[in-house]
């Protein structure tokens, strides 16, 4: 197949352009030097796959911030990481005693507090987005802390060559009041080394709340020194943009957005940009990673955003209910199943299927317990560990 780039807003110089890949294809020739001003026609490169890789992922993103009465948003972001087109579908499962869903766009099927969607013809490193929205219910079945638990899983499972990103829970922590021009990050305050191998992501929210349309929309940030520059990749947004990266100076453009003023048409006042990132591979232990950014409507001044930051720690490197609370082994597991507590003796344990349906629970009363899985199906299930009013969920794929 034949395919095409552009390259813009390019300074004067020359510019390396080559070609960043997943890993399972080989590209040529190697990176190419483009002396701008000029003629970059015809620079082009020749992707090959060795070998048929099938490889599907999933995440969800939080588009909105969840409040008690409120609409919410995700986008449901799946990935087609190998060398085959793929079709198959997608299974997204919510807590149906805290929210309901409301739409999404394209349309999905609920059957209880699942939704599904059968996708066609994902193309080898394609992306594609599902916007779901939700309400959140009142008061007091939802507070300030109550935490959505959303699960989504896609197929095929069956030939995968990574099943780990075929699976993906995220837990938003409900809040109230809140700034309307905002930066998040998925990840969290803290994570691990092992995390830092992986992207960061990040929401950047907006919102005119004049009584005007703003033509234009600029959200500038200063990309992290400790992050991979090279590796940012812009995932989804509300209204069509334009990227452009200088060194560490990121830009998003909205050009010709026409974003409804709040005090004439406050649902669609909104809008956001999400984009992914890496550490550097040198990252360590204390590396705190900061973000903000600042969003300008039209010609106004600058509306300056929080900072948030991420920041590398130990696996006990807190008093929190960390990710490396908890081992599981072996995993891949049949019959039995050994759970292995960090910092507590006693926890609440917690398995279910990727439809969110409870197969397993039980009580552990020791750092060291082994727990019998000989009744589950072969497949992939999700271990909850609970303590002290905290967490973790980790996947378990049994044999």
């Amino acid at each position: 197949a034949n395919g095409n780039y552009m390259l813009q807003n390019m300074e004067d110089g020359d510019v390396e352009v080559f070609v960043q890949t997943s890993g399972t294809v080989f590209t040529a020739p190697a990176p190419q030097t483009i002396t701008f001003p000029g003629n970059g026609e015809n620079t082009n490169f020749c992707i090959t796959a060795p070998n048929p890789v099938t490889d599907i992922s999933v995440y969800v993103i939080p588009i909105t911030q969840a409040r008690p009465g409120f609409a919410v948003s995700y986008s449901l972001v799946f990935q087609n990481l190998g060398t085959t087109q793929a079709s198959g579908n997608i299974s997204l499962t919510f807590p149906t005693q805290f929210m309901t869903f409301t739409q999404s766009a394209p349309a999905m099927a609920q059957s209880g507090n699942a939704l599904t969607y059968n996708y066609t013809n994902l193309m080898p490193f394609e992306t594609r987005t599902i916007v779901v929205n939700f309400m959140v219910m009142q008061p007091p079945t939802v507070n300030s802390g109550t935490a959505l638990s959303l699960v989504a899983s896609i197929n095929p499972i069956s030939g995968d060559a990574n099943p780990s990103n075929n699976t993906n829970l995220f837990n938003h922590i409900v809040v109230n009041s809140y700034d309307p021009n905002d930066i998040d990050v998925r990840e969290g305050e803290f994570i691990t080394m092992a995390q830092a191998d992986d992207y960061l992501h990040y929401t950047v929210r907006f919102q005119n709340t004049g009584d005007a349309s703003a033509t234009f929309v600029r959200v500038e940030t200063t990309l992290d020194a400790d992050l991979d520059w090279n590796t940012l990749q812009p995932i989804s947004s509300s209204h069509e943009f334009t990227t452009i990266r200088q060194g560490s100076a990121l830009t998003f453009k909205f050009d010709d957005i026409n974003l409804a003023g709040e005090q004439v048409n406050e649902p669609e006042s909104h809008g956001y940009v999400i984009y992914r990132i890496k550490p550097k591979a040198t990252a360590a232990l204390g590396d705190v990673f900061s973000a903000s950014v600042n969003i300008f409507f039209d010609f106004n001044a600058q509306v300056a955003t929080n900072v948030v930051t991420t920041t590398i720690v130990p696996p006990m490197g807190n008093k929190d209910f960390t990710e490396d609370a908890f081992t599981v082994y072996p995993n891949p597991a049949s019959a039995n199943v050994n759970l292995q507590l960090a910092n507590t003796a006693t926890a609440d344990v917690v398995v279910t299927d990727v439809l969110g349906k409870t197969v397993l629970q039980s009580t552990l009363q020791s750092a060291d317990t082994n727990l019998d899985i000989s009744n589950l199906n072969s497949g992939m299930y999700l271990i909850t560990v609970s303590a002290e009013g905290k967490f973790i969920t980790k996947k378990l794929m049994v044999k």
